[in-house]
């Protein structure tokens, strides 16, 4: 998904449980792609939200 993410010159929505390593994987990709600061904000579960996501 990142690599696919990076060709398409997208951003890449990581979700799952607190604590599983989301924001650990976001700051090592931008590190190791020297990309800058990672971009980041909260999404809540919502009828909204949820049509925004992207499931693959």
């Amino acid at each position: 998904m990142v690599n696919a993410a990076l060709a398409l010159r997208r951003p890449l929505l990581i979700a799952g449980n607190p604590g599983t390593g989301k924001s650990s994987l976001a700051y090592t990709i931008a590190d190791e792609l020297r990309l800058g600061n990672v971009l980041k904000w909260a999404i809540y579960h919502s009828d909204y939200s949820q049509r925004w996501i992207v499931h693959l």
